[in-house]
């Protein structure tokens, strides 16, 4: 059986991630400003544990399964606002 493993976050990023977005969110706007582009960069941090028993059918290999612990994942986004209520992201 194959495991599949992804690179995981190193703890001195995640927290220079989260200080960034803090220090972005708490800087107030500018009086009037409306720039229409927003960049977004954060990261997801899931804590749980998760597993599927073998799946089967006719095109699935014997053995095939997810088991998914504690995930850390990067977010980056470009926002573009359209109106005063619709983003496109």
């Amino acid at each position: 059986m194959n495991k599949v493993t992804y690179p995981r976050l190193p703890a001195s990023l995640g927290i220079l991630i989260v200080l960034l977005g803090a220090a972005a969110a708490a800087r107030p706007a500018a009086a009037g400003a409306s720039n229409p582009n927003e960049l977004r960069l954060g990261a997801y941090f899931v804590f749980y544990h998760s597993s599927a028993s073998d799946l089967s059918g006719p095109y699935v290999p014997a053995g095939v399964n997810l088991k998914v612990r504690n995930v850390q994942t990067l977010y980056a986004a470009y926002v573009r606002r359209l109106s005063s209520r619709f983003n496109l992201e």
